[in-house]
């Protein structure tokens, strides 16, 4: 079946069962982490290193990412020696939310990758103890081509935290870098676990998924694409993050969880020189059960 064809049946399966189970949305801690917020401002997130930051803004991306109207936030480096620059923002994880595995990225993008080669990336979050605050996560990120992305997972428990967004400033000196898609949010499973190997010229993926419940039906969507703001669909829990229409559709529906083994093609759809993203879900056996995962993305491959 097309790629299209299969991401459109995709879809309506989705929407099948959109009224099966209570809602229940993994929130964004993050606030206006699409910067969708206003034209003009960025708030709550205020710019690292201000001293060192040049035209600190919202302005609607042009290059490397892909949904109409977007916005993302840019600034640029006033020296290169005044420290790295970027954005930060204060969060909570409150004790009904509960500590666990939380997902914390954003993309990145060298709008001027051409003439400027590589520029590093750096996520921190820290978490505020008295007066101080503590690192928890230093996640750097080399970016060679136009958009790249920051993606972790860690534990994180109760307590007040910090996250930053860098951009390297002697590689970002009086040009800008921009920021999108920033979130922190708890982990739902289903989650795909992946590892890459190579047997002679060839290279596969083998595709781990596990679940839950033996008897729950799990499938793999993926996509080339993610959407800027995850789909919110009435009586789902989890929110869906991939672009469905432009996807490469299902890769594995059956029951329990999966385990298999996918050959990367070498052409121009899919994982050589491209990023892949990953998002399985999950249904009961009598369809009482519907839940999303969390968004899995597979690095660019070479």
């Amino acid at each position: 079946m097309h790629a299209c064809k299969r991401a459109f049946a995709s879809a309506v399966l989705f929407l099948s069962f959109a009224a099966i189970a209570p809602n229940a949305v993994a929130q964004n801690l993050i606030q206006n982490g699409g910067f969708q917020d206003s034209a003009t401002s960025f708030a709550p997130w205020t710019v690292v290193n201000a001293s060192n930051a040049s035209d600190a803004r919202v302005l609607e991306s042009l290059l490397g990412f892909e949904e109409p109207n977007d916005r993302v936030f840019a600034a640029k480096a006033t020296t290169a020696q005044g420290g790295d620059v970027g954005i930060e923002q204060g969060f909570e994880i409150d004790a009904t939310r509960g500590g666990g595995v939380y997902w914390v990225g954003a993309a990145v993008n060298n709008p001027n990758y051409a003439s400027r080669g590589i520029t590093d990336f750096r996520t921190t979050i820290e978490r505020q103890d008295g007066s101080n605050w503590v690192l928890v996560l230093d996640l750097a990120r080399t970016v060679m081509t136009a958009e790249g992305l920051i993606e972790e997972t860690l534990e994180l428990g109760v307590g007040k935290y910090r996250i930053r967004f860098l951009a390297r400033a002697e590689d970002v000196v009086n040009k800008d870098f921009y920021v999108d898609d920033c979130v922190v949010r708890k982990v739902l499973p289903p989650v795909p676990l992946f590892e890459l190997y190579r047997t002679g010229d060839r290279e596969f993926l083998l595709i781990d998924l596990p679940v839950r419940d033996p008897k729950t039906i799990t499938a793999l969507f993926a996509s080339q694409f993610r959407l800027s703001q995850g789909l919110v669909i009435p009586g789902v829990e989890g929110v869906f993050e991939l672009d469905f229409v432009r996807g490469a559709g299902l890769i594995h529906l059956g029951a329990g969880a999966g385990n298999w083994t996918y050959r990367i093609p070498r052409n121009e759809l899919v994982l050589v020189g491209q990023t892949l993203f990953f998002q399985a879900f999950e249904v009961g056996p009598a369809f009482q059960f519907f839940r999303f995962g969390s968004r899995t993305a597979l690095p660019q491959q070479r």
